[in-house]
Formats: C-alpha cells, sequence, structure tokens
C-alpha cells in the first residue's frame, strides 16, 4: 500500500475544527444540563481563541511568506486557511444561533439577561450608583486620532469603540472593558429568579460622561486575539 497518497491523510487543523464541532455538539444536546451546555459553549470559544492565535496565524504567516507546499493531506496553507475559515464560519453560526437558545430557556428558568432599555427605575439608579462608584474609577478612554498612535489593544479584551463629534470634526475613542469587574452585573429584581445585565452596556449607556463635550454619533463593541504563534 502507497501511504504517500494525500487521501490516506487529515489535515490536522481540519481535524483539529471537527473535534470543536464535537465540543459544540455537547452544547446543542438536550440532554446535557442547562449550565453545563453553556460550559462547552465557553469550551468552544476558548479553543477557537486558541486555535486562531496559534494555527490560523501560522498559516497566514505560511501564505504572506509565499510557502506553498502542500501538507501530507495535499493542501497547500492557502487552501488550508480557505477551508478552515468556511468551517469555523459555519461553527459560529450554530454557535450563536445555541446561545440565543439557551439565553431563552434560562430566562424560563428564572436566570435573565437583559439590555439597559430593559431596566424599571430602581434597577436604573442602582446601576447609575454602580457605575460612579464602581465602573467610571477604572475605565481610561484612549483617543484615535492623527496626533497619537493607535492605543494597545491587549489580546483577548472586550473593548468598545465609539465614534464622536465635536464642532464638526469626528474622531475615534476606545474604551476598554475593565476585567477587574465581574462581566455579568446582577441587578434587583423583584421577581423570582436572577437578572443580570452586560457592564458594556452600562459603560455604553453613560459614555457621555466620559467624552464630555463630544457628541457620541455611534458604539460597538469588538474583542481582539493577537498572533502567538512562535516563530523557528
Amino acid at each position: 500500500m502507497n501511504f504517500s497518497k494525500p487521501s490516506y491523510f487529515t489535515n490536522r487543523d481540519l481535524s483539529w475544527l471537527e473535534f470543536n464541532s464535537r465540543v459544540l455538539e455537547e452544547a446543542m444536546d438536550e440532554t446535557v444540563p442547562l449550565l453545563e451546555r453553556l460550559g462547552f459553549i465557553s469550551i468552544v470559544s476558548s479553543n477557537l481563541d486558541e486555535f486562531f492565535m496559534v494555527r490560523i496565524a501560522g498559516l497566514k504567516e505560511q501564505v504572506d511568506s509565499g510557502y506553498d507546499v502542500p501538507d501530507a493531506a495535499g493542501l497547500n496553507p492557502a487552501r488550508q486557511l480557505s477551508l478552515a475559515s468556511g468551517k469555523m464560519h459555519e461553527m459560529t453560526a450554530l454557535q450563536y444561533k445555541c446561545y440565543m437558545d439557551l439565553l431563552g430557556q434560562l430566562e424560563i428558568s428564572g436566570i435573565r439577561i437583559i439590555d439597559y432599555s430593559n431596566l424599571d427605575g430602581r434597577q436604573e439608579n442602582y446601576l447609575e450608583d454602580y457605575f460612579d462608584d464602581i465602573v467610571m474609577p477604572v475605565l481610561t478612554p484612549m483617543a484615535v486620532d492623527a496626533g497619537r498612535p493607535f492605543p494597545f489593544i491587549a489580546n483577548k479584551t472586550v473593548n468598545i469603540a465609539f465614534l464622536i463629534e465635536k464642532g464638526g470634526v469626528k474622531n475615534h475613542a476606545i474604551v476598554r472593558v475593565p476585567n477587574v469587574i465581574p462581566r455579568l452585573i446582577k441587578v434587583p429584581d423583584g421577581l423570582n429568579g436572577e437578572t443580570y445585565i452586560f457592564i458594556e452596556s452600562i459603560i455604553i449607556k453613560r459614555a457621555q460622561e466620559l467624552f464630555k463635550g463630544y457628541d457620541i454619533l455611534g458604539s460597538t463593541c469588538f474583542r481582539l486575539t493577537r498572533d502567538a504563534d512562535l516563530s523557528i
């Protein structure tokens, strides 16, 4: 038997994505307890972080350097990158759908994650004090303009990008969501169960206090994964 035939081999990166898909299947399995399913959703994301930081980073470096030698499965780096991208887009679409389904089931079980617009007056007052006392002191807005170097964005951190305007001049600014504070904040609730809100929702709602004198035209959250592949 000729073991040099590419059809006898499986690309290791595509094989790893199949493994992560099986982790996602655990999150989608209705026989698994609800909170454990949420745990599997998180594991899928943390696995993808490492996969991007090492394997995708390495493939991109090979493509950028012009390396075009196929692996044992007969796939060159560009083809591996293309196939991996397609599989990852399919996986994250399923992951997001599963996550939204789990949020609905959590709410039925009495655990609610709400947006700022759904708060009542008592909850808003509580979060205003929480923001002033706990959140505001650890926030550092970073301006992005021609007169300053682009601020460093740490690996795997959640950040909020703002489009701000003053005197007809538009600029961008970035606020890092602090990791010294729990990302999910519990708010008082007269109902049975527990209610939470993401801290970035609070920051966006109170952002005017960070950019006094500016008009806030828009905002969006983003997260960065950095190249962590070791170059030999």
